[in-house]
């Protein structure tokens, strides 16, 4: 006897599924018991189906039906449509493998590796920049030949860009401040213990960490590593670190510090639509325009002038031609006068 699911009542009927194979393997006839002596049950649409099938093709060898992913989260039924859920835990996502009939502790950790390969990256943006800021700025070739994960083809091009802005006063000042701002202090929850990138292994070193030699190229601004120290910092002081590069100071939930944030704040303007490179561009463009256009001009008067003489230098041609025929006939004249 399989037994029904409580039925309402309702004008428009209801829908029951009923799972058979948790009471019997097959079924060969259907009879319906009402129990209630002073209810009417009246049953249309009877349906018996297969819910591994899907329309009208059915697996020959199925492995496993297709269903929805069901967890329970202290204590909670979760039913999703996707083994991926994203969505109970804020910052993580659970990736359902397999079925498991005892309860799953799950441990939430940094991602410690992700975080340091996202201030190596940091650093290798930092120096990216400031080796275009060098290139633009300087004189010497020392430069190109320092920075070893350029190219052939790109040290060339980056020849061609030698000193071009070299005593731009915009530029000069932004390595400065930038300078300044990777070596400033910046507040965080372990105080002095951890203030500075140098305190976390970041430091423009000029001699190298263990190393006696002086790096010259450290003294043009380039940051470096020390990754033991790093993973140190990261591994005992993880949320110091975090507060180094960002800080919300005034608990407004809003990210206002941190050697970061300051660079942002302060290269922002400079990259942004309508900002200081944009501005300064467009400045240049109209200056070449503008100087483009005086240098047609002087070569039209140029052109205008070589054609001026060339018309003199004509006439006076002939002249010098007429000259000479009638300086022949005085000769000749004067040859035949002087025999008679």
């Amino acid at each position: 006897m399989v037994p029904l699911p409580p039925i309402h009542d309702a004008g428009n009927g209801q829908t029951i599924e009923v799972t058979l194979a948790d009471y019997i393997d097959s079924v060969s006839a259907l009879q319906i018991k009402n129990s209630n002596t002073h209810r009417e049950i009246r049953i249309r649409e009877i349906v018996i189906f297969d819910p591994s099938s899907r329309g009208d093709y059915i697996p020959g060898n199925a492995i496993e039906t297709a269903s929805n992913a069901i967890i329970e989260l202290e204590g909670v039924k979760v039913t999703r449509e996707s083994n991926k859920i994203d969505d109970l835990i804020p910052g993580v996502t659970l990736n359902l493998h397999r079925t498991s009939d005892k309860p799953v502790t799950l441990e939430v950790v940094p991602d410690r590796e992700s975080i340091k390969n996202a201030i190596i990256g940091f650093v290798g943006y930092y120096d990216e920049l400031f080796s275009e800021l060098n290139i633009l700025t300087g004189r010497s070739e020392d430069i190109i030949e320092e920075i070893t994960y350029l190219s052939d083809e790109e040290k060339n091009k980056a020849r061609d860009r030698l000193g071009a802005l070299q005593g731009d006063i915009t530029l000069m000042q932004l390595k400065s401040r930038l300078q300044t701002m990777v070596m400033n202090p910046y507040g965080t929850s372990a105080g002095r213990e951890l203030s500075l990138l140098d305190q976390i292994g970041i430091s423009t070193n000029s001699t190298g960490f263990g190393s006696g030699s002086v790096d010259r190229s450290r003294l043009r601004g380039y940051l470096q590593i020390d990754e033991k120290k790093l993973d140190q910092a990261i591994e005992s002081m993880l949320p110091a670190v975090k507060e180094l590069f960002g800080r919300d100071s005034d608990s407004d939930l809003v990210i206002d510090s941190g050697v970061a944030y300051m660079l942002d704040s302060y290269i922002r303007p400079y990259v942004e639509t309508g900002g200081l490179v944009a501005s300064r561009l467009d400045t240049l463009d109209g200056r070449i325009a503008r100087t483009t256009t005086r240098i047609e001009t002087e070569q039209q008067k140029l052109e205008r002038k070589e054609r001026e003489y060339r018309q003199q230098f004509a006439v006076m041609e002939a002249s010098l031609n007429t000259l000479e025929q009638s300086s022949k006939q005085i000769d000749n004249f004067n040859k035949n006068s002087g025999s008679n």
